[in-house]
This record gives C-alpha cells, sequence and structure tokens, in this order.
C-alpha cells in the first residue's frame, strides 16, 4: 500500500487510502471542542506577533508576566486582580497544550525570567521618583502584557 501517488497510479487510489485519515474518530469530550477551537485560533494569532519565537516559549514569557501583573495587582489592591487571574489561568492551560515533551523545565525557566522582568517594570513604574521614566516603565509594562493578553479570546 503506498500513501503518496507515483507517477502513473491513480489519484482515486490515493485518495481512498488516505480519506480514513482525514476523518476524526474520537468525539471531544463537553466543552473541550471550545478550549480547542481557542487553541487553534490562539496559535493562529500568536504566529504573526510572535513569529521568531517558538509558541511555548511566547506562552511561557505571557504566564511570567501575567503573574507578576497579578501579584502587582494583589498588592496595590487593584480590584483587576481578578481578571488577571483568569487570563493567567487560560495562559497556563495554553501554554501546557503546547510545550513540547521534555521542555517543560525550559518553560518553567521562562517563566520565572519573564516575571522577574515584568516584576522589575512595575516596581520602576510605581516607586520610581523620575517621572520620565516611570512612564516609560508603565507604558513598556502595558505593551508587553498587551502582547499576551491579545493572544486570548475573551
Amino acid at each position: 500500500m503506498r500513501l503518496a501517488p507515483q507517477s502513473g497510479q491513480n489519484f482515486r487510489t490515493f485518495v481512498q487510502y488516505t480519506e480514513p485519515m482525514s476523518r476524526p474518530n474520537a468525539i471531544l469530550a463537553r466543552g473541550a471542542d471550545r478550549w480547542a477551537v481557542f487553541l487553534v485560533v490562539a496559535i493562529t494569532m500568536a504566529q504573526p506577533v510572535f513569529s521568531a519565537e517558538p509558541l511555548h516559549r511566547v506562552f511561557a514569557s505571557c504566564v511570567g508576566r501575567l503573574s507578576a501583573e497579578m501579584e502587582h495587582q494583589w498588592l496595590m489592591r487593584d480590584p483587576d486582580a481578578d481578571a488577571t487571574e483568569v487570563q493567567r489561568s487560560r495562559m497556563i492551560t495554553l501554554g501546557e497544550a503546547v510545550t513540547p515533551v521534555g521542555l517543560e523545565r525550559q518553560a518553567l525557566h521562562l517563566r520565572i525570567q519573564a516575571k522577574q522582568a515584568h516584576k522589575a517594570l512595575l516596581s520602576r513604574a510605581t516607586f520610581n521618583d523620575d517621572r520620565t521614566d516611570a512612564r516609560w516603565a508603565a507604558a513598556q509594562a502595558r505593551s508587553e502584557l498587551s502582547r499576551c493578553t491579545g493572544l486570548l479570546l475573551n
């Protein structure tokens, strides 16, 4: 049985052998179909924005940034902390879904690095005497965070 048509082989034979492969036999659990669509759309949307970086790295960095943002909002008693926590949870789900086996430790390392970097920006924006520098840090933090939240469907 050949899966690829050879010169002179009838295309119908090729379709006959490959057609069963294109039909999924599994039925997704209730709610899983929405998550599957969500993941596909998020991945599709992520590619142009982060085209030079593998998706597991993108999602790991975003989880770190959202973690730092959430903790900062807790400290500042920001009512948006709950919404950020939900976004972070969704980003963790996406990150776990796209992280290749064996790269989980690398993903965790990226999360920690991004969290520290975002935490530094937020501290610089909040507790800085130099207003110009504080505004720059706040804008940078918002920009980085919006790149991440833009990957999520609300």
